[in-house]
């Protein structure tokens, strides 16, 4: 009985913290929105691009990112580089991208920009887009990986991730991110809890997981004896079915960081 209701008050609290973060979670979901709505008010050339070069230029690691304006294109790829710069001391290109309505960026425009940085002697590429790829466009990454050019991926998801990194826009401190201006430092600091819990959720299986196996072995013990071990059985497949699923989002939300693996090799 006292372990029931050590569980019971645990339930309570995690639902609690669940709220919590399902909160957050829509401020975050809502801020992205509210980012990509600015994003595609921009021009695809002369706002959008400044726009991105000062984005990463606040971001860490990032260092003399410049655009290259028509003078300094001297080779026929220059036109496929929209800047050039240093990432965690490794000189790298940037290709930016706004397409409109719901085109996406080609295998073929992917190609040239791997293309464009061999001719420069560049070993590493940032293809940021506010839109998408085409499923053929990981392919060719991997192609150009084992020419010896690496090229990193960013479509309007991690492009709102690097928008929070650096804090632009809606993601400035001083905003609210369910959309209502406030000052409060609390509610960020609640955000960057979600977003650690959010990320590292892969990790919370381990957890779940032993904590399904000691209810279950509660449920061996009391099985014959009370009814009261159908309340283990429950949270034992409770627990388990949360560890699942943290493995399950857990594959995706690893990815999220746009920047994992770019700069030099260890």
């Amino acid at each position: 009985l006292l372990l029931l209701t050590a569980e019971a008050a645990l339930l309570k609290n995690v639902l609690k913290k669940r709220e919590k973060r399902r909160k957050i979670q829509q401020g975050f979901w809502l801020a992205g929105q509210r980012f990509m709505d600015d994003i595609h008010r921009l021009h695809p050339v002369r706002e959008f691009k400044p726009y991105i070069r000062d984005m990463l230029n606040s971001l860490p690691g990032f260092q003399e990112l410049t655009l290259r304006t028509d003078i300094k294109k001297q080779h026929k790829w220059d036109e496929r580089i929209d800047m050039k710069g240093i990432y965690k001391g490794v000189p790298l290109g940037v290709k930016c991208s706004r397409p409109d309505g719901n085109n996406k960026v080609s295998s073929e425009e992917v190609r040239s920009f791997a293309g464009a940085l061999h001719g420069e002697g560049l070993k590493n590429g940032l293809y940021i887009t506010s839109g998408d790829f085409d499923a053929g466009v990981v392919q060719v990454t991997r192609e150009s990986f084992r020419d010896g050019v690496k090229i990193m991926l960013v479509n309007r998801y991690g492009l709102v991730d690097l928008a929070r990194q650096a804090g632009c826009g809606v993601f400035r401190e001083d905003l609210d991110l369910s959309g209502a201006s406030s000052a409060s430092k609390k509610r960020r600091q609640s955000l960057d809890v979600f977003l650690d819990s959010a990320f590292g959720t892969r990790k919370k299986a381990k957890s779940y997981f032993l904590y399904g196996l000691l209810l279950y072995g509660g449920y061996l013990i009391l099985k014959d004896t009370t009814t009261f071990s159908l309340v283990y059985l429950l949270f034992t497949v409770i627990n388990l079915l949360m560890g699942a699923g943290s493995l399950l989002f857990g594959k995706t939300l690893d990815q999220i960081d746009p920047l994992a693996g770019l700069g030099p090799e260890n």
